[in-house]
């Protein structure tokens, strides 16, 4: 069976395997040769002391004996009785033994180890035994320790790492930052004189109120309204009138007064009787012949004068 030359080597190889990266170790764990069961020795020994052989195996390498087994641990590794199959009377105790032809007797463990001590594959020692070549294959007590070492200071140095890296993004190490600024009253020079009478004068004065421009018609374009629109608007000639004198003052618009005036009684008629008295669709009196109409309702002018069809324009 092929052995690698040292414990360094047969970690390296094994770190291959598990496709570590340089310098890591898995925990210690057993390493057994897939020729394992067909070592010589181990064929002297049969299943029984293969099994106490493994077991004393996982035992060193859990506690980083280096391949010791103390006397009594040594005892106490494997127990050769088991419980059966349920079956209906229940689980039935069964215990190892060996015969020889016709004589027979239980299987103890110091049957099993007086068999690995014979085969070589155990060495007793004053206070128990010891592994034969065991550094040769699983990974020293000293190694197990300095690697874990080794793993906690990177581990510790890669946790360091990510809190300074979350750090670094509120504020720099080695960085002061500058000191909160503390408020410091700033003498203000009095206003002078004028000044104060100025702001006196400018907080009294009353706000300004923007002032409506009222519109107004003469009395005789008023009586000219009366009688022009008595026939369908009634008695609310007059009222209507100062509706609209209103309405302009709010919009403001360009038209002549007398002209404005005249267009929106004429809109309101056009709304209470749309073809009543001869009051109907505008007609443009220099278009009525186009239109049909023999005689249009009377077209206003900007200054409030009636068209005739005969009008330049």
């Amino acid at each position: 069976m092929a052995r690698p030359k040292s414990a360094d080597a047969a970690r390296a190889t094994i770190g291959k395997r598990l496709n570590l990266l340089p310098g890591m170790v898995p925990m210690p764990w057993v390493r057994i040769d897939d020729g394992f069961a067909e070592h010589p020795k181990l064929a002297e020994v049969g299943p029984l002391g293969m099994a106490l052989q493994i077991a004393a195996l996982c035992y060193c390498n859990q506690k980083l004996t280096d391949g010791f087994i103390h006397w009594t641990t040594a005892r106490s590794l494997l127990s050769w009785e088991f419980l059966g199959i349920p079956d209906e009377k229940g689980r039935k105790r069964y215990k190892l033994g060996i015969s020889s032809g016709m004589v027979g007797d239980d299987v103890t463990s110091e049957f099993v180890i007086g068999l690995l001590v014979e085969a070589g594959i155990w060495e007793e020692t004053q206070d128990g035994y010891q592994i034969h070549d065991y550094l040769d294959f699983q990974p020293s007590r000293e190694d197990v320790l300095a690697q874990r070492q080794k793993t906690a200071t990177r581990v510790s140095q890669l946790r360091n790492r990510r809190s300074n890296t979350v750090s670094n993004a509120v504020t720099t190490p080695g960085v002061t930052p500058a000191p909160v600024p503390v408020p410091v009253p700033v003498p203000v020079p009095p206003l002078s004189t004028e000044v104060r009478e100025e702001s006196s004068a400018k907080a009294l004065s009353p706000p300004k109120t923007h002032i409506k421009k009222v519109y107004s018609i003469s009395e005789e374009y008023r009586v000219k309204m009366r009688d022009r629109y008595k026939g369908p608007l009634g008695d609310t000639v007059d009222d209507r009138i100062a509706a609209a004198l209103a309405h302009k003052a709010v919009k403001n618009y360009p038209d002549g007064t007398e002209a404005y005036v005249n267009n929106w009684l004429r809109n309101d008629v056009d709304r209470m009787h749309p073809a009543r008295n001869g009051f109907g669709p505008r007609v443009d009196p220099r278009r009525a012949h186009e239109a049909g109409a023999s005689k249009g309702r009377p077209w206003i002018n900007q200054d409030g004068e009636e068209l005739k069809h005969d009008d330049p324009q």
